[in-house]
């Protein structure tokens, strides 16, 4: 008798998730069986309890996590991935057969797999510009520091509060330290970034929700320092709702590379969605199915924006 999946997505709050589409995408181009349910809960040890109290055949096979639970879901599990123990977060669980879960952190290979051979080509060429310090960022950090063939030769944290961010900066400083060639580490106020750093920057990632809809106007960016950006930059932003935040729109007006953040949204599903049915999907695999859900969710994307709530993971 074939196995029906029983997966989900546990966060707090969840609005309108794009994952019950991609993962449904993903099962019928697989020809599995299964169902993909949503899980808001503001308590973790709450969801975790109600699933382990469920007869053996309901219990979940695998789960996404979202926020604000991914580093109490790391705590939660018997087993972490290599990526995940660095992180200390997890955004994918699978259930062990003896019991308990193991945990990954799929974001990380999810933005480097998402990004685009000039994004790839400016990281490991030029210094990295990061704007914000929240979790997303450091799951960027990861990407650039251990998915790529080459680190990029400085990364720059541009925060609001200095202070703030110094744990991630120390952080960043350590894991820079524990590479081969170390990459330079630095962090600057957001609205100190001048000429002096912008001037040599060839990839811009904003992790911050400055842009995102309904405040679909704001951007982290002044116009002086969009024209500060060399020619070469690319500019990436991990907002997907507008597909073109005004960041991307004056970046694009100047004529630089541009990328949303929908690309990372599936690719990190894919590789959960690989992780539970324990698959290795071919390059062509992975880039048909990014392909068909760019497509599905583009236009799912386009429709949302005249509705209340912006989906989310």
């Amino acid at each position: 008798m074939s196995t029906v999946w029983q997966l989900g997505l546990v966060g707090h709050p969840l609005g309108h998730s794009l994952s019950p589409l991609i993962h449904h995408y993903l099962l019928q181009a697989c020809g599995a069986q299964g169902h993909y349910t949503l899980w808001p809960s503001p308590v973790f040890e709450d969801w975790r309890n109600a699933m382990e109290a469920l007869p053996p055949t309901q219990q979940p096979h695998g789960a996404n996590v979202t926020i604000p639970h991914k580093l109490t879901a790391a705590q939660a599990c018997q087993q972490l991935s290599p990526m995940a123990q660095r992180l200390g977060a997890v955004n994918t669980l699978r259930r062990l057969p003896t019991g308990g879960w193991w945990g990954h952190n799929t974001d990380v290979g999810g933005f480097w797999q998402s990004l685009e051979a000039p994004a790839r080509q400016a990281a490991s060429q030029h210094p990295v510009l990061v704007l914000g310090a929240g979790g997303s960022c450091r799951a960027v950090l990861a990407a650039l520091l251990w998915e790529a063939a080459t680190p990029p030769p400085s990364i720059t944290l541009a925060v609001r509060d200095v202070a703030k961010a110094a744990p991630l900066h120390q952080e960043l400083s350590t894991w820079c330290q524990s590479l081969p060639q170390p990459p330079q580490a630095h962090c600057v106020p957001l609205a100190a970034l001048d000429e002096t750093v912008l001037s040599t920057v060839g990839l811009v990632v904003n992790t911050t929700p400055v842009g995102m809809w309904p405040h679909a106007e704001a951007c982290p960016l002044t116009p002086a320092q969009l024209a500060a950006l060399p020619p070469h930059a690319v500019v990436v932003d991990l907002i997907y709702k507008p597909a073109q935040t005004a960041l991307l729109a004056q970046a694009a007006a100047r004529g630089l590379a541009t990328q949303n953040g929908l690309g990372m949204l599936i690719h990190q599903a894919i590789e959960a969605f690989a992780c539970w049915l324990q698959l290795s999907p071919s390059a062509t695999q992975r880039t048909t199915w990014a392909s068909a859900l760019q497509l599905q969710l583009g236009q799912q994307l386009a429709l949302a924006m005249q509705q209340p709530n912006a989906p989310n993971r």
